[in-house]
């Protein structure tokens, strides 16, 4: 890394090449998504987390008369 910042024997400063500047540019952007690739990751594992704590569903619930069928029919 010391040889990067040191001058160019010319005298000229370092300045990247377009082509390494360009692969920077890349390898930046492919960190980035990786990093949201982790976030998305870790949120579907927390949401699966949670349904798998949740408590199962009954199928009682829906063989229930709801309260205005069981007031229909004490009314015929």
């Amino acid at each position: 890394m010391a040889q990067e910042n040191a001058p160019h024997p010319s005298g000229q400063p370092n300045v990247l090449d377009p082509v390494d500047a360009l692969i920077d540019r890349i390898a930046e952007a492919v960190v980035g998504k990786m990093e949201e690739r982790r976030k998305i990751d870790a949120i579907a594992y927390a949401v699966l987390e949670r349904l798998q704590a949740a408590p199962p569903r009954t199928e009682a619930a829906k063989d229930e008369p709801s309260c205005a069928a069981q007031g229909q029919e004490g009314e015929t």
